[in-house]
């Protein structure tokens, strides 16, 4: 989907007209720049898309592909524009880009990378520590073996003169690692899923992180059980296996698993060594899924929220995220047992800020760990609304940036959770639903115009997000918009209303 006119040239922003940047880079930035927006962030947001909301909410605004298309000095030059950078000098006295250090000015990481990979980089032989991404955290241009993203390239090029907020690589590498959620999940008494994977990736990368970040008793589980033995590499385990890109997000890189043959029914990958090097195989578990928003400051964690997490198919992927509704309240005894996997997680990593878990709870009401986001994600801007909400009348807007920066500037979070249960208690709940395309054509703008000004469709407040440019081209299966509601306070979510609403919303591509 392109809009019909570019972004702003980013060789024309300035960013010393602002008191208190932030830079918002992701797939999509809205969400997390109205965030920002609230705490009074000067916001420059970069990401894919550049729809009229995205750059509505910052104040410079750049595609991707328009920082990753400068050269070395123009990024330089662009950065030094801002009165919180240092520039240090050279042995002759002149300034030198490479040695510049951004000294105020934070970038923090708001999404994935949609799996858009611009090359592969899968050496004929590989080295132990690049493996599965796991390289040297002082080496800034080690890239991860299974290939660099466009959003990946940018953040390297940007890190010489940016101040990372939140995770770092090293960090979101940890956190992604299935030996690491493995252990977190034993940790705080929840499952993990048997997976597979290469066997090089499984002997040289994983599983050498994963003796090293903890007892060995805990980083190779034993029994037979599939909560006691996450590692276990049966392929005659019951059940359906996925197959799961590592460098992808929003449910793009998960598949059933189609490598089945007559010695490997389940396409659970007879041979590790047949798995591909780039991708992991694991055991697909029934059960409602969650996103679950966490806050922390390294010495203690937050529960923030839980949303249920809803799916849409999208060709062979079956498992591509379609929004969140929430937050929800849940027996005590599960609210435990997130917080324990958030704790875990901080606890091995030093993670610090809001992040995300994706979760899974069975009939049995049994926790399984799926994985972990170390950034902001999209059911965040649920949880935030209702936040937003509950302390309207006190005019005291929370916002979930702030609440990360805070982590990060004070090392120490206000925020209880006792305080955050109390403040949720009788806050409203939220849908946001992504809704993608279902025909080719062009947006009318007018038309999203009008369901944005208009009110009830069964809803308390309905906000239509994310909106294209009018006249953008898009194709069947592309996102269109996103479509945010409050639902009615002690009301349940009317999926014969929401549909009549999307419907309506669909009329927007002629």
């Amino acid at each position: 989907m392109q809009p019909p006119q570019p972004p702003t040239d980013p060789t024309t922003i300035d960013l010393s007209l602002g008191e208190n940047p932030l830079i918002l880079i992701g797939a999509s930035v809205r969400a997390a720049a109205q965030s920002a927006n609230r705490a009074g962030f000067d916001v420059f947001g970069i990401d894919f898309f550049g729809d009229v909301d995205a750059q509505d909410a910052c104040r410079w605004f750049a595609s991707l592909e328009q920082i990753d298309q400068l050269s070395d000095d123009q990024l330089a030059e662009l950065l030094s524009k801002s009165t919180r950078n240092t520039i240090q000098l050279d042995s002759a006295g002149d300034s030198d880009p490479s040695s510049m250090r951004l000294r105020g000015i934070p970038v923090m990481v708001v999404g994935g990378d949609q799996g858009l990979r611009i090359e592969e980089k899968i050496p004929d032989k590989i080295q132990s520590n690049s493996l599965l991404g796991f390289s040297s955290p002082n080496d800034a241009d080690d890239l991860a073996w299974m290939g660099e993203t466009v959003l990946g390239r940018v953040l390297r090029r940007l890190k010489p003169f940016t101040s990372r907020i939140g995770s770092d690589e090293a960090i979101s590498r940890q956190l992604s690692s299935p030996p690491t959620l493995a252990r977190i999940a034993i940790r705080s008494r929840t499952l993990f899923p048997p997976y597979r994977m290469n066997e090089a990736a499984a002997s040289s990368g994983d599983s050498a992180r994963a003796a090293t970040d903890g007892p060995t008793s805990e980083s190779v589980p034993t029994g037979e059980s599939v909560a006691a033995k996450p590692h276990d590499t049966r392929s005659d385990l019951p059940g359906r296996w996925l197959t799961k890109r590592r460098l992808s997000s929003g449910g793009l890189g998960v598949t059933w698993s189609s490598s089945a043959t007559s010695d490997d029914p389940k396409g659970s990958g007879a041979s590790d060594s047949t798995i591909d090097v780039a991708e992991l195989r694991q055991l697909w578990r029934p059960g409602r899924n969650y996103g679950v928003t966490f806050l922390s400051d390294a010495e203690d964690v937050v529960v923030l929220g839980a949303c249920r997490s809803m799916f849409t198919t999208k060709g062979p992927h079956r498992f591509v995220y379609a929004g969140s509704y929430g937050p929800l309240r849940l027996p005590q005894a599960i609210q435990n047992q997130l917080r324990l996997i958030g704790q875990q997680a901080a606890g091995q990593s030093g993670i610090r800020g809001v992040f995300n878990a994706d979760v899974l709870i069975d009939d049995d009401q049994q926790v399984c760990l799926l994985e972990i986001n170390a950034r902001w994600s999209a059911s965040m801007e649920c949880v935030e609304r209702s936040f937003v909400a509950a302390t309207a009348q006190t005019r005291n807007e929370l916002s979930l940036i702030k609440l990360a920066m805070d982590c990060e500037e004070t090392r120490r979070t206000e925020m209880t959770q006792r305080r955050v249960d109390s403040m949720l208690a009788d806050a409203p709940r939220f849908l946001k639903r992504i809704i993608y395309s279902r025909t080719s054509g062009t947006v009318d703008g007018r038309v999203l115009k009008e369901i944005q000004k208009s009110t009830g469709h069964g809803f308390s407040k309905i906000w239509v997000c994310d909106r294209p440019w009018d006249g953008s081209s898009i194709e069947a299966g592309d996102p269109l918009v996103s479509l945010v509601c409050q639902l009615p306070a002690r009301k349940s979510l009317s999926w014969r209303k929401t549909k009549r609403l999307i419907a309506s919303l669909q009329k927007a591509v002629v």
